[in-house]
C-alpha cells in the first residue's frame, strides 16, 4: 500500500498531517529500493525466485507494513519500512545466489491498422520492464490476450473460438460487431 505526497493539490487530506508527512517520509527510501529492485528483477517476480520460507517471510513482513500504513500508524510504519528495505535485500542477495537472472524483455511487436505499435510480452514482468522505455507503444501480455479471446466465448461470439479450432491455420483479419449475418457457401 503506498501512501502519496500530502500535498494542497493532490492529496489535501493528508496536506499538514504530521502522520501522513512522517508515514511518506518513512516510506520514500523504500519506495525507491522496490523500484530499483523491480527494474532489475521485474515487477512481482523476485518472491518467486527465493525459497518458499524466504518468500513466506517476504510476505508476512509486507502484510504488517500494509497493516500499519492502513492503520495509520507512523512508528510502526517507520518500523516496518526499515524491515521491508532489509527484507528486499535479503531477496536480491538470495536470488543472486540462487543463480536467478534479472528479468530479460522479449516483446513481439506488431503495428495495427492504424498505425499503432504494440508489444507482445510473455509476463508481466516483461510487460512491466518493456512499458517503462517505451511509453508511447501499447504493451500486452499473453494472458491478457488470452483473457481478451475468451470473452469472445460468451453467445454468438462462441462462433470465433469454434472457427479456430476447427480451422487452425485460419486468420482472424477483422471483427464486426453483428457476427449473426449468414454465411453463404
Amino acid at each position: 500500500m503506498k501512501k502519496f505526497r500530502p500535498d494542497n493539490i493532490t492529496n489535501p487530506n493528508d496536506f499538514c498531517s504530521v502522520t501522513a508527512e512522517q508515514i511518506y517520509a518513512a516510506t520514500a527510501a523504500l519506495d525507491n529500493l522496490v523500484a530499483e529492485m523491480e527494474t532489475k528483477w521485474g515487477v512481482d517476480r523476485l518472491p518467486t525466485l527465493v525459497s518458499a520460507e524466504t518468500a513466506a517471510k517476504f510476505g508476512s513482513a509486507k502484510a504488517k507494513l500494509d497493516a500499519a500504513i492502513f492503520g495509520n500508524d507512523a512508528a510502526e510504519v517507520t518500523k516496518r519500512a526499515s524491515v521491508m528495505e532489509r527484507a528486499w535485500q535479503f531477496l536480491d542477495a538470495e536470488a543472486t545466489k540462487r543463480n536467478a537472472k534479472p528479468v530479460s524483455v522479449k516483446a513481439h511487436i506488431w503495428r495495427d491498422d492504424g498505425g499503432q505499435v504494440h508489444a507482445f510480452c510473455k509476463t508481466n514482468a516483461e510487460a512491466c520492464a518493456y512499458a517503462k522505455d517505451h511509453k508511447d507503444v501499447i504493451t500486452w501480455t499473453f494472458p491478457e490476450i488470452v483473457r481478451i479471446a475468451e470473452m469472445f466465448e460468451d453467445g454468438k461470439l462462441k462462433l470465433l473460438s469454434s472457427v479456430k479450432r476447427t480451422f487452425p491455420t485460419s486468420r482472424v483479419s477483422k471483427i464486426h460487431k453483428k457476427l449473426d449475418d449468414k454465411i453463404d457457401f
